[in-house]
């Protein structure tokens, strides 16, 4: 049998993971967040070593190679996800179902889905995100039948050759590109913001960065964790807990409190520097949200 790589990185990698496993399996988006990490440092780790790493998983966790991208894919999707809500997807079904979308899409996807699970107060359940997937999918397909203009019925000629009368393809569909996929990604490009109105696409960029700035805000909580940590080890004693929690908390909402809400209902999203409601941006942020 031929001996496991093993580096200073690959064991750091390897503690990890075994410690997620015990101490985060009631906390699914932490627990993936954490392994999926590490999964990729080993991964590339492996691979500078020129060393299997679906090997190495197998043989340090007894994990198959499905159930390895299986964790994977669940940690980019929560990765995806925790950038533009405060709830995470908190189990791998919901992931799958979140996966089959454009990954481009899954976080506005998602956003979606808890908005409307805030309001039906129902769960968030693999088969509602499925289900909310489809109903996307269907509406914008029949819009799109709507909106195409009727086509002259094509006259057969009778002297073309049997062959050439196979059904038409459209040439601009990618090979592979089911009805479903195909309608699922004009849905996703109807891009809504909190109060569910279409943004525009003169404020797409405005409304994407909202993605970055939730991001930011989420890294900074790693700093109150960290202090949380450090007070525990020798020379940490004088780090003040409550006085970190406040400036980080309020640092996050910087950050988080500038995001993209809603046009300006002032202006109706047209900017100028005559509208002292937006100041000429177009659009609201979301700490004036209760000004609306």
């Amino acid at each position: 049998m031929t001996e496991i790589i093993t580096t200073p990185r690959l064991r750091q990698s390897e503690e990890i993971i075994r410690a997620a496993n015990d101490q985060f399996g009631q906390h699914f988006s932490e627990w993936a967040l954490t392994i999926g990490t590490e999964l990729r440092a080993a991964q590339e780790e492996l691979a500078e070593h020129k060393a299997g790493f679906e090997k190495w998983c197998k043989e340090r966790f007894e994990w198959s190679t499905p159930r390895v991208y299986q964790i994977l894919n669940a940690a980019q999707t929560v990765l995806l996800t925790s950038t533009i809500v405060e709830v995470a997807p908190s189990n791998e079904a919901q992931c799958r179902e979140l996966a089959k979308v454009p990954e481009e899409h899954v976080a506005e996807v998602w956003r979606q889905v808890v908005m409307a699970s805030e309001k039906t107060e129902k769960p968030i359940t693999a088969a509602r995100i499925k289900k909310h997937i489809e109903k996307q999918t269907e509406e914008t397909k029949a819009a799109e039948d709507e909106e195409k203009p009727e086509t002259p019925a094509k006259t057969v000629k009778p002297d073309k050759p049997a062959d050439d009368e196979l059904a038409d393809e459209d040439p601009e569909k990618p090979p592979g590109c089911s009805e479903s996929s195909a309608g699922f990604e004009s849905t996703a490009s109807i891009v809504m913001d909190a109060l569910e109105q279409p943004v525009p696409p003169e404020y797409r960029n405005a409304h994407q960065l909202s993605i970055t700035l939730m991001s930011v805000g989420r890294e900074l909580d790693k700093y109150r964790k960290q202090a949380k940590e450090l007070k525990e080890q020798p020379g940490g004693e004088w780090l003040n807990l409550q006085q970190i929690d406040e400036h980080v908390r309020a640092l996050k909402g910087y950050f988080q409190d500038a995001r993209y809400y809603t046009l300006c209902h002032r202006c109706d999203g047209k900017g100028g520097e005559e509208c002292k409601t937006c100041h000429g941006r177009g659009f609201l942020p979301d700490y004036k949200k209760n000004q609306i």
